[in-house]
């Protein structure tokens, strides 16, 4: 079977409309962007599967789906495409992490030309159409472990078929192409795969990716009946993604705006190896404090289900960044460097996940 294939029913004029009604953006940078988007998320999920954890709570996340989902979809988008985006993004950012999912979401919307901040809702609706449509085939064919990796891998071709070479140029070095690296032109030449980069980098930058999505795991089956709003006929109260919850305030979807802080935090944290790159970091972090003033000021016109919303979804990935500052603060070299800053961050997020 074909998964893009099988996901390319859904991509419609009529649901390209609703989903470019969603972004406020043209239905032609958003049919851009999907062309971009469902091989970059399988490339991601296959590259992802490599990690046995990783794997496991794809997996696990697949079996624990609600009978009929997938065939749910097409009504989902055209009544709900805020909530399937919803849902949707909290998945993906369980199993890749917060951090690789900001990165894949600014470079979609350099690549595509979306608004800003909207990206992360298109990769949301591209993650419920890639988990239902993965899902609907473990199920039916009652795959283990073992055999969904098979079905990813049994993609890469198509995969690196489908997706656009630009959009893959400019995911060089972030290891969501490892996958299909050798299946790309210009892989050898231009895309370092990431086991080789290991021998030069340091350690954390490899790892931290996976720390992100340990830690998001224990929200992961929370995440998963919000895609439909309930399971065995009754409503999953605690539900965040998914829920009616309206996050947008001025126009601004603080949910959007967070998985962005989260991304760059965790891209500069993992980018800190040395006072060098300690001072080149400054300017993300900087920026990163600059955006949360922002959520701040804005978190107070939010209902208190949107507040609580938006502290769950700091709790979920509060943890893995914790760590991963951890670690840069604990070398003596570049912890004069950022500790103020990083310190802040740190801090200020903490009392949003307080609610």
């Amino acid at each position: 079977m074909s998964i893009i294939q099988t996901i390319s029913q859904f991509i419609t004029p009529s649901s390209l409309a609703q989903i470019s009604s969603m972004l406020g953006a043209s239905q032609g940078s958003v049919e851009k962007a999907m062309g971009g988007a469902v091989p970059g998320v399988l490339s991601a999920l296959m590259s992802a599967g490599k990690n046995p954890a990783a794997l496991d709570a794809l997996s696990k996340a697949l079996h624990q789906q609600p009978p009929g989902l997938f065939d749910q979809l097409a009504g989902n988008i055209g009544k709900d495409p805020q909530g399937l985006a919803d849902s949707g993004h909290g998945l993906l950012s369980s199993i890749l992490g917060g951090g690789t999912l900001g990165v894949l979401a600014t470079k979609l919307m350099e690549y595509a030309g979306l608004p800003k901040g909207s990206s992360g809702s298109l990769l949301g609706v591209v993650g419920s159409l890639v988990m239902a449509t993965l899902g609907k085939e473990v199920h039916s064919r009652d795959l283990d472990v073992g055999g969904l990796l098979k079905l990813l891998l049994s993609q890469k071709d198509e995969v690196a078929r489908a997706i656009p070479n630009d959009f893959a140029k400019s995911l060089q070095g972030t290891g969501m192409l490892d996958s299909i690296s050798d299946k790309l032109s210009f892989a050898d030449a231009d895309i370092p795969r990431t086991d080789k980069a290991l021998k030069n980098e340091p350690q954390r930058k490899s790892w931290l990716p996976w720390l992100i999505a340990a830690a998001v795991l224990a929200g992961l089956f929370l995440y998963l009946p919000g895609m439909v709003g309930e399971k065995n006929g009754r409503e999953i109260p605690g539900s965040v993604v998914g829920s009616s919850a309206d996050l947008t305030v001025a126009g601004v979807n603080l949910a959007d705006s967070l998985q962005g802080v989260f991304g760059d935090l965790g891209s500069a944290l993992a980018s800190i190896s040395d006072p060098e790159s300690a001072r080149a970091s400054l300017p993300t972090l900087q920026s990163v404090q600059d955006r949360l003033t922002m959520i701040e000021s804005s978190v107070g016109a939010l209902s208190p289900e949107g507040q609580r919303a938006l502290a769950r979804m700091v709790n979920t990935s509060l943890p893995a960044l914790r760590s991963s500052a951890d670690v840069v603060l604990g070398d003596t070299t570049v912890a004069p460097v950022v500790r103020p800053l990083i310190d802040d961050i740190l801090y200020r997020l903490s009392v949003l996940a307080s609610g």
